[in-house]
């Protein structure tokens, strides 16, 4: 037999058994719309119509190589879309070939398999705009069929050179690029369905090198080459790094659906270990193919794979009770519910998985109540879906030990890249770390996990009841009720969590039940609780990327449940703290303090900054009485701190200060990081603003206390541009509270009997300063206007203002000429270390560091203390570039008298 007739003969065969699998999969497809629409894909590649999706403005490349459409897909397309008489004719079609990989055509398909295809084509043929404008039309098509079968469609454009060198196009958050190296060639040439399109020329060759595989499609003629061969490649071997990174990945996928990964965890872990595993999978299915052998142990790739898997643990596992975890792994993924044909086990007419399953149950000598038991997974109780959840858990770190034992010994930088390497560490931490207050996932088979009703009651009748139980009612046992425990938990708060963030209750479809005992519960407060929780955790809900794992873990949302059940309350007794991260965990904690407000709003904020989603789709704050101002001033708090440190944008720089559970907050954001200061009392935070001035700001006071209320009166009655002066008798002391020209807030706190007196000397700094900006301005000029208000509180609490700008001026003229005052010029403004030169009439410090300022004045015999006034300033040397206005002189007035105050009077 020549080369070309040997060629043309494993062609031949690999036709039946591409077509034999083709008709499999088309008959397991569940229902004819899903049939039809699959079916549209290839046709939908070959045109580009207005009326039919998929289509795109301007030339595109269209087609697939040797397509022909079927009589039923044609029939659809134009009924469908009124436009009978398409034409199909692409001289040159860019798609080489159309495969569709996974599931499909397996005893594993089922009516929500995902479908996911290969589009492989020459890259290089075509120009950038040619590729653009086919790539949208292909997204347009995926979309379109997505939309109509509501079931995941994916096509993957992939290019044959890429393809030869173990490149693929992957979904961002499915895949680890670096790790999958030639294994997945591996899996697509075992699994995959050719449905349009040539004949990747690797299944016409036995297994041969690649320098041979090379030498023989030279020796193609030129005929089969061009018309039907596409080289996607040789696969003669994998190195162990491949199969190590490729193991890596899958553990991955297996942390978020155990039962989808854990095969091909082990045929990786066999092809690592094994021994006697000479040759890979797909090379075992080739020689069947080749040899003409198409029964189902060929035809289906699940199967082939799940008897090599079973096998190699039936040898290595020494724990053979494990093997159980494979069988039901099998069985619960292919939910095939024996037990409803068990009168017609022998029929010949049997659904295919039905008929398939039945075979194995026998081999692995499963009764009827076993089956029966597999079945009703769905009813199990929380108990024992724990120690079979733990089981997989077990089976899966013990391949994830063996596998992390070869790791020191290879170089696998050359295979795994450091942000694939830190997804599959940080994955890995998430999933099978402890952690305390973390809500466990709930496992389940179904498509949805809803459950029609639900019931919550006390897990004992005793008055100190500590303990809840959430169940239902078994629906395997007919009308007669079994009550099935999902979970039990001492906290009713953490058990209604559990159940909403599972899914398990669905405020549109399940109705709860709840007994209270002697437990007095308002029934009411809970389901609304629970449909607050599910409408922000699962209909506000965000993908969880593999982005969010190259970064540390941040909240993606948040709920606090403030005093639940708790009415009439006028403190804050009882706190909960629910928040998903951005690596996927959930958790809910308890806290008595309320103090712990504050460092959830700091959180809140911190995480917030990340992604800057609106408040009410992050964030939920629930509470007994929302009416009530303890409550109200709560919500509007974190509203309102959020909105200046998230939210805010334009070139105003918001801080927003208030009080919070005896504690005094100032919020704001500063070069895109949160600045978040707790302070014991008012004063504390007053000095905070004053040191540290904005650019643009816009000072916002919560007036949920006397002292705030009193500034953010003060600041509405700031007129940009002007320099104010407010200030109030407290006891022994004035309090002198000066905005600027650009509106920042300056406190100075003096003794009562140096009012007048420092009001003069106020005045005079006020006029310096005016003088020396107006000098300094080139361009527009600032406002030269300051005033004088006195502020008064009546015992009703209201706050009144007069103006006392025209005394505070005879005063100065009056009382300052003749004292002893000081001056200072500051060298460096700007710099990381300026340097200050105190005068006054008694000499000068000379330039010294502003904490060295006290002491050199003592030394100079300049006064210093809290009666130390300063009066002048300027700046020399070199500035750096600062925001206009009077900021500046005022800052560096404030920190030089906060300095000197330090020190005691020595005049």
């Amino acid at each position: 037999m020549t080369f070309t007739e040997k060629i043309e003969k494993n062609h031949k065969n690999f036709l039946i058994f591409n077509k034999t699998k083709y008709e499999k999969f088309q008959s397991l497809i569940p229902n004819n719309n899903i049939r039809r629409i699959v079916n549209s894909i290839p046709f939908l590649l070959c045109v580009n119509d207005k009326k039919i999706p998929g289509y795109v403005e301007g030339p595109s490349p269209l087609g697939i190589y040797g397509y022909t459409p079927d009589k039923d897909t044609v029939k659809y397309i134009e009924s469908r879309f009124h436009r009978p008489g398409l034409n199909l004719e692409n001289p040159a079609p860019i798609v080489q070939m159309l495969a569709l990989l996974g599931s499909v055509a397996t005893i594993a398909y089922t009516r929500d398999s995902d479908f996911d295809y290969w589009v492989c084509i020459d890259r290089k043929n075509y120009r950038p705009e040619e590729l653009a404008a086919f790539e949208a039309k292909v997204t347009a098509i995926q979309n379109w069929a997505m939309k109509e079968i509501n079931i995941e469609v994916h096509l993957f454009i992939n290019d044959i050179d890429n393809i030869h060198r173990n490149i693929y196009a992957e979904d961002d958050d499915e895949a680890f690029g670096s790790t999958i190296g030639a294994t997945l060639k591996d899996e697509f040439y075992r699994s995959s369905v050719i449905i349009a399109g040539k004949t990747p020329f690797w299944w016409v060759v036995p297994r041969i090198n690649d320098d041979d595989y090379l030498k023989l499609f030279e020796q193609l003629p030129h005929e089969l080459r061009e018309t039907k061969f596409v080289d996607l490649g040789n696969l003669y071997s994998i190195t162990k790094e491949d199969f190590l990174g490729a193991a890596l990945f899958q553990l991955i996928k297996a942390l978020g659906n155990p039962f989808k990964s854990i095969l091909k965890i082990g045929i990786l872990e066999k092809y690592l270990f094994d021994s006697g595993m000479t040759h890979l999978l797909c090379h075992k299915l080739k020689t069947a193919v080749h040899k003409g052998i198409f029964d189902d142990r060929t035809i289906d790739s699940y199967i082939i794979l799940f008897e090599e898997v079973y096998d190699y643990y039936n040898k290595s596992l020494q724990d053979k009770q494990l093997l159980n975890i494979l069988r039901q792994n099998l069985y619960f993924k292919i939910n095939p519910q024996l037990s409803k044909y068990s009168g017609l086990k022998d029929s010949k007419n049997l659904p295919y998985r039905v008929g398939i399953m039945f075979d194995y149950v026998k081999q692995w000598g499963w009764t009827d109540s076993m089956i029966k038991d597999n079945d009703n997974f769905d009813n199990w109780d929380y108990r024992k879906i724990i120690t079979f959840w733990n089981q997989v858990k077990t089976f899966m770190l013990l391949s994830y030990q063996k596998i992390s034992m070869e790791l020191p010994a290879l170089n696998l930088s050359q295979k795994i890249s450091s942000s694939d390497f830190t997804l599959i560490s940080r994955k890995i931490k998430s999933h099978f770390s402890a952690n305390e207050g973390e809500i466990d996932q709930y496992v389940t088979f179904k498509e949805t996990p809803n459950e029609s009703i639900l019931y919550i009651e006390p897990a004992t009748g005793s008055v100190d009841n500590s303990e809840w139980r959430l169940y239902k009612r078994d629906t395997s046992e007919g009308a007669r009720f079994v009550p099935t425990t999902l979970k039990t938990e001492n906290d009713l708060v953490k058990l209604a969590a559990w159940a909403a963030m599972n899914k398990l209750y669905s405020p549109v479809f399940t109705r709860m039940q709840i007994q209270s005992g002697y437990s007095r519960i308002n029934q009411n407060l809970i389901t609304e609780l629970m449909n607050s929780i599910s409408s922000l955790f699962n209909e506000k809900d965000i993908p969880i990327t593999n982005a969010f794992y190259l970064n540390p873990a941040f909240n993606i949302m948040n709920m606090v449940i403030i005093n639940f059940n708790i009415e009439n309350a006028d403190s804050i007794r009882c706190i909960y703290h629910i928040y998903r991260t951005s690596w996927g965990q959930s958790f809910i904690k308890r806290y008595s303090s309320s103090e712990t407000l504050v460092d959830i709003l700091k959180i809140i904020l911190n995480d917030g900054l990340v992604q800057k989603r609106p408040f009410d789709d992050y964030c939920s704050i629930v509470t007994p009485e929302p009416f009530k101002k303890l409550y109200k001033d709560i919500i509007r708090i974190y509203k309102d701190a959020y909105s200046c440190a998230v939210e805010a944008g334009g070139t105003k720089q918001p801080r927003f200060t208030t009080k919070l559970e005896g504690k005094y907050i100032s919020v704001s954001r500063r070069a895109g990081a949160l600045r978040f200061s707790v302070f014991d009392n008012p004063l504390k935070a007053l000095a905070e603003i004053s040191l540290s001035p904005f650019r643009h700001p816009e000072n916002i006071f919560f007036p949920n206390d006397t002292r705030l209320n009193v500034l953010s009166q003060i600041m509405a009655r700031h007129k940009p541009g002007c320099v104010s002066v407010v200030y109030e008798e407290i006891s022994s002391y004035v309090f002198i509270y000066l905005t600027d020209d650009t509106g920042n807030l300056f406190t100075y706190i003096k003794p009562l009997d140096q009012k007048d007196r420092y009001l003069a000397c106020l005045f005079e700094f006020c006029k310096n300063t005016i003088d020396s900006v107006y000098a300094d301005s080139a361009g527009s000029v600032p406002s030269r206007e300051y005033d004088f208000h006195k502020m008064t509180i009546s015992k009703q609490g209201d706050i009144s203002f007069t103006n006392e700008t025209s005394s505070v001026r005879e005063q100065h003229l009056l009382k300052f000429a003749g004292g002893s005052y000081l001056s200072a010029e500051v060298t460096g403004f700007g710099t990381k270390e300026p340097l200050y030169d105190i005068s006054s009439a008694f000499g000068s410090t000379g330039p010294v560091p502003l904490n060295q300022v006290g002491a050199a004045c003592v030394q100079r015999g300049i006064p210093a203390g809290s009666s130390a006034v300063l009066t002048g300033l300027r700046f020399s040397g070199p500035v750096t570039k600062q925001n206009s206005g009077t900021t500046r002189y005022f800052l560096e007035k404030y920190k030089i008298e906060l300095m000197l105050g330090r020190v005691g009077n020595t005049r």
